[in-house]
């Protein structure tokens, strides 16, 4: 079974989130707040795919997916936000994440990511 980690420094969207992900078939999640929470949670459960927030307060998600990529060069990290950026989708992108979703998201686009990045 695939592991899932949710970044997110809102609790009512990561509980959202792992509602979403529940309902296409997957509930092996864990979820992190910021940055050091992130880092500490990806040593420790080692997930498949990393949902990783580009918004956080202290450092940001581009910083979060760099950290895990050095940590693991073959992590799988989506970018997620509510904010359509140009500049921060090339950041996200840049800086190691494999794809971005949209805030909301729904059931459908979840589960392409997770079909086109996801482990088998």
């Amino acid at each position: 079974m695939q592991r899932m980690l949710i970044v997110d420094d809102s609790a009512a969207f990561r509980s959202i989130f792992k509602e979403l992900l529940a309902r296409v078939g997957f509930d092996n999640v864990s979820e992190a707040a910021d940055y050091d929470e992130a880092i500490e949670k990806y040593r420790k459960d080692k997930p498949d795919i990393s949902f990783i927030d580009m918004i956080l307060p202290g450092k940001s998600g581009v910083e979060v997916t760099r950290t895990i990529l050095e940590i693991d060069p073959n992590a799988t990290i989506i970018a997620i936000s509510s904010i359509i950026n140009k500049k921060l989708i090339r950041e996200a992108l840049e800086a190691g994440a494999k794809d971005f979703l949209f805030k909301p998201t729904n059931e459908m686009a979840l589960s392409t990511v997770i079909q086109m990045w996801g482990k088998e």
